[in-house]
Protein backbone atom coordinates (compact mmCIF):
# COMPACT_ATOMS: atom_id res chain seq x y z
CA UNK A 1 0.00 0.00 0.00
CA UNK A 2 0.88 3.37 -0.93
CA UNK A 3 1.65 5.62 2.21
CA UNK A 4 -1.11 8.09 1.45
CA UNK A 5 -3.68 4.85 1.41
CA UNK A 6 -5.52 3.90 4.92
CA UNK A 7 -7.53 1.39 5.83
CA UNK A 8 -11.03 2.37 6.99
CA UNK A 9 -13.61 0.34 8.51
CA UNK A 10 -17.05 1.21 8.77
CA UNK A 11 -19.56 -0.37 11.45
CA UNK A 12 -23.38 -0.73 11.44
CA UNK A 13 -24.38 1.64 14.84
CA UNK A 14 -27.49 -0.28 15.96
CA UNK A 15 -25.79 -3.78 14.98
CA UNK A 16 -21.96 -3.70 15.31
CA UNK A 17 -21.36 -7.06 13.58
CA UNK A 18 -22.11 -5.60 10.38
CA UNK A 19 -19.50 -4.04 9.15
CA UNK A 20 -16.95 -2.90 6.19
CA UNK A 21 -13.24 -2.22 5.36
CA UNK A 22 -11.72 -0.88 2.65
CA UNK A 23 -8.01 0.79 1.71
CA UNK A 24 -8.73 4.65 0.42
CA UNK A 25 -6.73 7.20 -0.52
CA UNK A 26 -9.15 10.34 -0.87
CA UNK A 27 -12.12 9.83 1.58
CA UNK A 28 -14.61 12.32 0.09
CA UNK A 29 -15.02 9.78 -2.81
CA UNK A 30 -16.33 7.15 -0.11
CA UNK A 31 -19.79 5.82 -0.20
CA UNK A 32 -20.51 3.16 2.49
CA UNK A 33 -23.39 1.94 0.11
CA UNK A 34 -20.78 1.08 -2.91
CA UNK A 35 -17.58 1.20 -1.54
CA UNK A 36 -18.00 -1.31 1.34
CA UNK A 37 -18.67 -4.29 -0.32
CA UNK A 38 -21.52 -6.04 1.07
CA UNK A 39 -21.84 -3.62 4.27
CA UNK A 40 -24.50 -1.55 2.18
CA UNK A 41 -26.78 -4.19 1.30
CA UNK A 42 -26.31 -5.99 5.43
CA UNK A 43 -27.14 -2.19 6.52
CA UNK A 44 -30.32 -2.08 4.33
CA UNK A 45 -31.24 -5.44 5.48
CA UNK A 46 -31.37 -5.05 9.22
CA UNK A 47 -32.94 -1.37 8.84
CA UNK A 48 -36.18 -3.56 6.73
CA UNK A 49 -35.89 -5.94 9.60
CA UNK A 50 -35.89 -3.52 12.25
CA UNK A 51 -38.56 -1.63 10.47
CA UNK A 52 -41.27 -4.82 9.95
CA UNK A 53 -40.60 -6.07 13.79
CA UNK A 54 -41.97 -2.23 14.43
CA UNK A 55 -45.19 -3.05 11.90
CA UNK A 56 -45.37 -6.11 13.74
CA UNK A 57 -45.14 -4.66 17.47
CA UNK A 58 -47.68 -1.81 15.96
CA UNK A 59 -49.87 -4.35 14.90
CA UNK A 60 -49.87 -6.74 18.02
CA UNK A 61 -50.47 -3.50 20.04
CA UNK A 62 -53.73 -2.26 17.77
CA UNK A 63 -54.91 -5.88 17.99
CA UNK A 64 -54.66 -5.53 22.43
CA UNK A 65 -56.28 -2.36 22.26
CA UNK A 66 -59.60 -3.80 19.80
CA UNK A 67 -59.70 -6.42 22.41
CA UNK A 68 -59.37 -4.60 25.41
CA UNK A 69 -61.54 -2.12 23.74
CA UNK A 70 -64.33 -5.16 23.26
CA UNK A 71 -63.83 -6.50 26.16
CA UNK A 72 -64.75 -3.23 27.79
CA UNK A 73 -67.66 -2.49 25.87
CA UNK A 74 -69.32 -6.20 26.97
CA UNK A 75 -68.49 -4.85 30.33
CA UNK A 76 -70.38 -1.74 29.70
CA UNK A 77 -73.58 -3.36 27.94
CA UNK A 78 -73.34 -5.91 30.37
CA UNK A 79 -73.33 -3.51 33.41
CA UNK A 80 -76.28 -1.14 31.36
CA UNK A 81 -78.39 -4.69 31.26
CA UNK A 82 -78.37 -4.85 35.46
CA UNK A 83 -79.01 -1.18 36.13
CA UNK A 84 -81.94 -1.20 33.50
CA UNK A 85 -83.10 -4.63 35.04
CA UNK A 86 -82.52 -3.31 38.32
CA UNK A 87 -84.83 -0.16 37.69
CA UNK A 88 -87.30 -2.05 36.25
CA UNK A 89 -88.09 -4.38 39.20
CA UNK A 90 -87.37 -1.89 41.53
CA UNK A 91 -90.24 0.35 39.68
CA UNK A 92 -92.46 -2.82 39.10
CA UNK A 93 -92.67 -3.77 42.82
CA UNK A 94 -92.92 -0.11 43.82
CA UNK A 95 -96.28 0.01 41.21
CA UNK A 96 -97.56 -3.12 43.08
CA UNK A 97 -97.09 -1.85 47.04
CA UNK A 98 -98.94 1.07 45.46
CA UNK A 99 -102.09 -1.00 44.16
CA UNK A 100 -101.84 -3.28 47.08
CA UNK A 101 -101.63 0.27 49.77
CA UNK A 102 -104.40 1.59 47.52
CA UNK A 103 -106.75 -1.91 48.19
CA UNK A 104 -106.09 -2.04 51.23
Amino acid sequence: TRASEKLMKVHCRDDPSICGTRQVEDISTLRASESFGSFGGEVADFVQKEQQQVEQEKSLLQKRKDRMEAFLEKERRENAFCVLAGSLSCTALFFGLLVLWSCL
